[in-house]
């Protein structure tokens, strides 16, 4: 009988300490989403591109988490809000002061022509704009699809507060995991 009762106390014991287990990874489940929601709403956020004004760099249809906190530099991929009802992903390609030029199809800033291996632009004279030189806090920014994009050209340069976030290079480079993420995200909201 002595080692029956032993063999219950064991049990019971086993019991409270698996279900302080179950209790510790639950709390911990929890702990990492709560963390996840936090950092969703306000550090990162996903856009998804829909057209073709930044080819060959991103396509329609690419999810990329944008950045609500980092700093933007020239040359960045920046999320623009306020210039439409919806917002535009472009580059930003200049910053206050600088001087900018496109002639003959190519884009100069301070009397220098800008270096740009991922920008597909062919000659037209649709994509000649006079020079400005750029106030305080304004940004000038271009699609890389230089002859399908409505950007600065169409509808003037920015401010600084309307860059809703930053596209850094490590989220195009899983921007394939992002959609992958952003689908079963949606699927869980019920396709919104």
């Amino acid at each position: 009988m002595y080692k029956i009762n032993d063999s219950l106390i064991e049990q019971k014991q086993k019991k409270r300490k698996s279900d302080f287990r179950f209790i510790v990874v639950l709390a911990f489940i929890a702990l990492i989403m709560a963390t996840i929601a936090m950092l969703n709403t306000y550090v990162f956020f996903n856009v998804v591109v829909d057209g073709s004004s930044m080819r060959p760099t991103l396509s329609s249809g690419d999810v990329l988490v944008a950045n609500r906190q980092a700093g933007y530099e020239r040359g960045s991929i920046v999320v623009i809000g306020g210039v439409k009802e919806y917002w535009l992903i472009k580059r930003g390609i200049a910053v206050e002061g600088d001087n900018v030029e496109i002639k003959e199809g190519r884009v100069y800033i301070n009397g220098n022509e800008l270096d740009e291996p991922l920008s597909s632009s062919a000659y037209t004279d649709e994509l000649d704009w006079e020079t400005c030189t750029l106030g305080e806090d304004e940004i000038f920014y271009l699609g890389d699809n230089r002859t399908n994009s409505s950007d600065s050209r169409s509808y003037g340069v920015c401010k600084e507060k309307n860059i809703v976030g930053v596209v850094e290079g490590w989220s195009l480079s899983i921007r394939g995991l992002n959609k992958i993420i952003y689908d079963i995200g949606k699927f869980f909201r019920g396709g919104k």
